[in-house]
């Protein structure tokens, strides 16, 4: 894999890569050094002019960086002047992983936190999934939805769900525009309804990005699957797996710190994920670049986790 620095469509620094090749070298240093000599030599690297001048990896495990680039450099791979780097993503994403949790609480069970919510949401349209198939899960989201804009519960969705309902609203039917012509509202009302989150993986800070993606799907389809959520409950029996994971999730998606609350509480700590996920560009992973080092990424993060708490 080569990286090199460049600039996408907008004008934003990012870091591109390509795969070059792929070649089994096991999880030992000497393994690992000769498989890529024997990558860049099938690619006809190894006796032209490019030069390595660093190699980025893991400080763990098999073949860490640490020990590969003086074995690479042992078997003239890379030059005595070449250097070798830790993966800054590792402390980004530790950051965020810690900050987290710390903050919100971890996911699991008996776990009564934003991350264990998450975690519900995903495995109700999952198991639906895999109870039914893709279709049906599609079209029962499609009447959920549909039932949520109804005049009945649409006001009850206002009342449980202030701000998510006005964005659902706003952004997708905009309703709020007066001059907005009748197909074209009916065209985003159609979209709306086909767009049932599918093939999403489980939230999980051991694999980049998956929490912050999670998050974003939930706080997007909030509306709709707390309505989902409670079909299920209504329709499946009480001692069943599926309806378990409803009821849960509306314990999770309805709790309030205050009755008065405008919107519930971990919705609003969802918000708040999602702001601070695209703030630190944690789900894009490494192709793109961040301006914070590691210690500023945490260090922005816990201020940030000061203030939620306060």
């Amino acid at each position: 894999m080569i990286c090199w620095s460049s600039v996408d469509k907008h004008g934003n620094h990012i870091l591109r890569h390509f795969n070059l090749d792929i070649d089994k070298g096991r999880h030992t240093t000497v393994a690992a050094a000769n498989a890529i000599a024997k990558s860049l030599q099938s690619l006809g690297l190894d006796d032209c002019d490019t030069e390595f001048s660093y190699i980025c990896g893991d400080s763990g495990g098999g073949a860490c960086v640490q020990s590969l680039h003086p074995r690479l450099v042992e078997i003239d791979v890379m030059g005595e002047s070449s250097d070798f780097m830790n993966y800054i993503l590792h402390d980004l994403n530790l950051a965020y992983e810690t900050g987290s949790k710390d903050s919100l609480g971890d996911q699991g069970m008996n776990k009564y936190t934003t991350f264990q919510m998450l975690y519900l949401g995903i495995l109700l349209l999952t198991t639906i999934k895999k109870q039914t198939n893709l279709n049906t899960l599609k079209s029962i989201y499609a009447e959920t939805t549909t039932q949520v804009m109804g005049n009945d519960d649409r006001h009850a969705a206002s009342e449980n769900f202030l701000q998510a309902f006005e964005d659902m609203v706003d952004v997708v039917v905009a309703d709020s525009d007066p001059t907005l012509p009748n197909p074209m509202r009916d065209a985003r009302m159609d979209a709306l309804l086909q767009d049932c989150p599918t093939n999403v993986k489980e939230p999980n800070f051991s694999r980049w990005g998956t929490a912050s993606h999670v998050a974003k799907v939930v706080l997007k389809h909030c509306i709709p699957l707390f309505y989902l959520a409670q079909n299920v409950k209504d329709t499946n029996k009480t001692n069943s797996y599926i309806h378990t994971i409803a009821t849960k999730l509306i314990e999770l998606m309805s709790s309030r710190a205050d009755p008065d609350q405008h919107s519930p509480t971990h919705y609003t700590s969802l918000r708040w994920i999602v702001a601070f996920g695209e703030y630190m560009a944690i789900w894009n992973g490494p192709r793109r670049m961040t301006q914070y080092s590691a210690p500023a990424a945490l260090d922005t993060y816990l201020v940030l986790c000061q203030s939620i708490c306060l």
